[in-house]
């Protein structure tokens, strides 16, 4: 996965986001997908969202979440923002350091905030998109991000964060990444081509999601 750290200041030029894994650009979709792609999609996931995530990631994902709010180092009295939420994972996260009532949630999904009740997080969540957010300005310290970027207008995001962050707020990402065409580049292009389909119609057999998923996510 790469991931991107950073502060909430921004060049004079406005607000613009680039980034980049460790072996170069983040192999982000040249263009982003339709919305209601994005609905269905999600709509569909979200029963089995975490066991998806589990799947796709080669059992990685809840170490991605450790490292993505390490550098952060949440404080207690400060406001954080997770975006793209999903069920609660890092909202869960967050609200253990910060208290619940110091976090907030945001998806565009409502099958997705509903899917976090099983969660029983006492986090308020919000529907709304990441490039419109229903946030008076410099009102969080701390904005999260997890498999979102490849869903949104990086420069519209970029500046809807900025303007939500207080001074000297901070934001971190999150994503899959193209692997180099390294040894491990070429077995987690196995993986994706071979093991993750088969494990997908053992899960679900009569659904046409698992191909159109696995086709985005190549």
């Amino acid at each position: 996965a790469w991931s991107w750290v950073g502060s909430s200041q921004v060049p004079e030029g406005g607000c613009r986001l680039e980034l980049r894994g460790p072996g170069g650009p983040s192999g982000r979709p040249a263009t982003i997908p339709e919305p209601e792609f994005v609905r269905d999609l999600f709509s569909w996931l979200a029963p089995q969202y975490e066991e998806a995530l589990l799947l796709y990631s080669l059992g990685l994902d809840l170490r991605w979440k450790q490292v993505l709010l390490a550098p952060l180092r949440p404080r207690p009295g400060e406001r954080a923002l997770d975006l793209a939420c999903g069920t609660g994972l890092i909202l869960d996260r967050l609200g253990r350091r910060l208290g619940h009532r110091a976090v907030v949630g945001l998806d565009p999904n409502r099958a997705m905030l509903l899917a976090q009740d099983r969660r029983l997080t006492a986090a308020p969540r919000v529907q709304a998109t990441a490039e419109a957010l229903p946030f008076r300005s410099a009102s969080f310290d701390l904005v999260t991000a997890g498999y979102l970027p490849k869903y949104v207008q990086l420069d519209r995001f970029a500046c809807e964060v900025h303007r939500v962050l207080r001074p000297g707020g901070r934001l971190a990402v999150y994503d899959f990444s193209c692997p180099t065409p390294d040894a491990f580049g070429r077995l987690y292009a196995l993986y994706l081509d071979r093991v993750l389909p088969w494990l997908g119609r053992r899960r679900d057999r009569t659904s046409p999601m698992w191909s159109t998923l696995l086709e985005f996510l190549r």
